[in-house]
């Protein structure tokens, strides 16, 4: 009933004269075509000028458009359509705009892909700064390492938007496992967010999403940021979420906070 696919991330936002270079890229090619006799099916690619040549050397290779694209247009969708790239991967502040997601799957015919339990702010302004760090982490020095001990200074970044004003952790873009229902007509493949978690925790999450329920701590199963020990809130009832119509609520948010309270009274409750 359920399929799990194997795919390569192939997606740096960054390129040095080495990484650009003929030889480089022959190698990746070389290590995709081994990988392939043994398990790889699909890779996730960002940059878009890699694609033909990676799809005439390994033709029955599915690619996925990398979610670090923020394809959030339906001409942009268009332009990957004719870059022979197989399935899209729908940005998270795209996850509960249905008519968007219908249009790409009805005027495009596009097989999509979205994440399930990414939890950064919406439109977050830092995001293209994120993945450059988690991709260049190990470069930094020491010493900047130890000024920044607090990962970017917190105080800094989107983690004091959360701090500021904790709404925002609701209005974030995560599909919750039993609101899933409502996507499995529209979307084809789901994604998990498990990059920086153990095996037990990552069962735990595929349980969860599988099953579409999950009756505990919503933080449990959620990539939030960083850990909530800065702030009050440490845990939210998932099942009293469920009682009080979170999708329904949500999927209709205004985004407007100076006049919708909806999700202080998720906090009340």
């Amino acid at each position: 009933k359920y399929s799990i696919k194997s795919i390569m991330l192939f997606n740096s936002t960054q390129w040095t004269k080495e990484t650009w270079s003929i030889q480089s890229m022959l190698k990746n090619i070389s290590y995709m075509k081994k990988m392939q006799q043994f398990w790889l099916t699909s890779i996730s690619l960002y940059n878009m000028l890699h694609v033909q040549f990676i799809k005439k050397s390994l033709p029955d290779l599915e690619i996925y458009s990398s979610v670090t694209l923020h394809i959030k247009e339906l001409e942009m969708a268009r332009y990957i359509k004719k870059l022979w790239v197989d399935i899209i991967t729908i940005p998270e502040e795209m996850n509960r705009d249905f008519k968007f997601i219908e249009d790409i799957k009805t005027k495009l015919w596009f097989k999509i892909q979205v994440m399930l339990n990414e939890w950064c702010i919406k439109n977050c302004p830092f995001r293209d700064m994120h993945f450059d760090i988690s991709v260049n982490w190990w470069e930094f020095s020491e010493d900047w390492k130890n000024f920044n001990k607090d990962w970017l200074m917190p105080n800094f970044h989107c983690v004091s938007f959360f701090k500021e004003n904790r709404r925002y952790i609701f209005r974030s873009c995560f599909i919750r496992p039993e609101d899933v229902s409502n996507y499995e007509d529209k979307v084809d493949y789901f994604k998990i967010v498990s990059r920086d978690y153990d095996s037990i925790k990552i069962e735990n999450i595929l349980k969860a999403y599988i099953n579409q329920k999950y009756s505990w701590n919503l933080f449990d199963i959620v990539d939030f940021p960083v850990s909530p020990d800065w702030k009050s809130v440490k845990f939210i009832d998932n099942d009293l979420l469920t009682k009080k119509n979170f999708f329904q609520k949500i999927q209709h948010c205004p985004h407007d906070c100076d006049t919708c309270f909806a999700c202080d009274q998720y906090f009340n409750d």
